[in-house]
């Protein structure tokens, strides 16, 4: 999987989607990614735990951390 590309669409998503917040949900075998559209969280993506790491780093270097 293409970190960068899924991220990247991850939030191209939820702008179209007009998604107030994304959560990012880490379970025993599963990464859960919801999106909050209109006060109702939508499962929009259910992911093999060995992936959360790369989805997360993203995220930090995309956020400056």
């Amino acid at each position: 999987m293409d970190v960068i590309a899924f991220v990247n669409n991850l939030f191209f998503e939820a702008l179209q989607n007009r998604a107030s917040d994304i959560h990012l949900e880490p379970s025993r075998e599963y990464f859960i990614i919801r999106q909050r559209v209109d006060g109702f969280l939508t499962e929009t993506a259910r992911l093999p735990m060995h992936e959360a790491k790369g989805i997360i780093s993203r995220l930090k270097i995309m956020g400056q951390l």
